[in-house]
């Protein structure tokens, strides 16, 4: 769910090379769009086949993004950009200068060993600790209530798209 059209538009199992039994994909397919996928191989995906005649079947089906034809569109617009753009390597690239620049930027007020940015450019987090070095609810509450004064929503994880670039071009220090 992390890894497809994030690292590899194939998914993580592309990218290092696995060949799982079953894959998933979630609205990156549709950049942030309602869509999904559960793919498989042939043998495994076949247990919900409704092809062969007196086969008991495993049904399949999620209904979370059920008949969605914003999302049907959005993944077809992926997929044209996914032909046209390096995506997955810009997105490694933004965000590993994402991470450099929020963790230079808590360098510099003297609270990085309190506030970091870590993890794969696919899935980073946004760490607050307190003073024992163990997460801290009231911190995050803190700098969520901090950043939304100014502006700024910012999750816990976050998964970057093409659409963050501008924001590489603006001075963080």
């Amino acid at each position: 769910m992390f890894t497809g059209f994030r690292i590899h538009p194939k998914g993580g199992a592309s990218y290092y090379g696995v060949q799982p039994d079953l894959l998933t994909f979630g609205n990156a397919m549709g950049n942030g769009s309602s869509i999904s996928a559960f793919c498989g191989r042939r043998d495994v995906m076949s247990a919900g086949a409704t092809s062969i005649l007196g086969q008991e079947r495993t049904f399949l089906l999620s209904s979370t993004h059920r008949a969605d034809m914003c999302g049907l569109a959005s993944f077809v617009s992926v997929m044209t950009s996914y032909d046209d753009f390096d995506i997955c390597s810009y997105m490694d690239s933004y965000a590993k200068w994402f991470m450099e620049a929020f963790n230079d930027l808590s360098a510099l007020v003297g609270i990085h060993k309190y506030l970091f940015c870590s993890g794969q450019p696919h899935s980073l987090f946004i760490n607050t600790l307190n003073a024992g070095f163990s997460f801290s609810f009231q911190f995050r509450t803190l700098l969520i209530q901090k950043l939304l004064a100014n502006g700024v929503l910012l999750p816990n994880w976050l998964c970057f798209s093409l659409q963050h670039g501008h924001l590489r071009e603006e001075s963080y220090a």
